[in-house]
């Protein structure tokens, strides 16, 4: 069973917010914006980010809210991750780094993630990065106290990561909610 559960929805806080609201703070609010250079998680952000720009300009935001820069899935191409020339751009602003990505498994990049981050002194991160309940739980990262947003980059550099795929119909699942979203919504 999780403790606590980072909400970051593609562009959007407001489904995080209101769970938040409903379920208290095991429920982190978090985001995953669109940058013009891939993809970033804002955690503990009190508003949506809007997408498009620079992932300098973007990781600047997400600190004035006074949230922690998240960086998923780096290095790969189908997913948005940020490219190393990238990465190198705003190390210094990169709060946690993922290097276990549950969805990962055919795409061979949590490895170069791991290398990569050798030698950097980047806090590390393990995530489900779950789109439906099939996923939820498959990877994540253990720590001995209860998160904030104060608290959280510390308490990672002693985590145990837990490194397992996610089942192979949660691969579908992003594909199953875009339809889902035109149909319904």
């Amino acid at each position: 069973m999780l403790d606590f559960i980072a909400i970051t929805d593609h562009n959007e806080t407001s489904f995080a917010r209101a769970l938040q609201t409903q379920l208290g703070s095991q429920i982190i609010v978090g985001e995953e914006i669109k940058t013009f250079d891939g993809e970033i998680i804002g955690l503990y952000l009190t508003r949506t980010i809007e997408k498009g720009k620079s992932a300098l300009d973007t990781v600047r935001e997400i600190h004035a809210q006074g949230g922690l820069v998240y960086i998923p899935h780096p290095f790969e191409t189908g997913r948005a991750g940020l490219q190393e020339n990238i990465l190198e751009r705003i190390k210094d602003e990169i709060d946690i780094l993922e290097v276990f990505n549950a969805r990962g498994r055919f795409r061979g990049k949590n490895d170069q993630a791991a290398s990569f981050s050798k030698n950097k002194n980047f806090v590390l991160a393990s995530s489900s990065d779950s789109h439906c309940l099939k996923g939820v739980g498959s990877a994540y990262s253990i720590v001995d106290q209860k998160p904030t947003k104060e608290s959280l980059v510390e308490l990672l550099k002693t985590a145990e990561l837990r490194k397992e795929y996610a089942p192979l119909i949660s691969f579908l699942c992003p594909s199953i909610n875009k339809i889902k979203n035109k149909l319904f919504l």
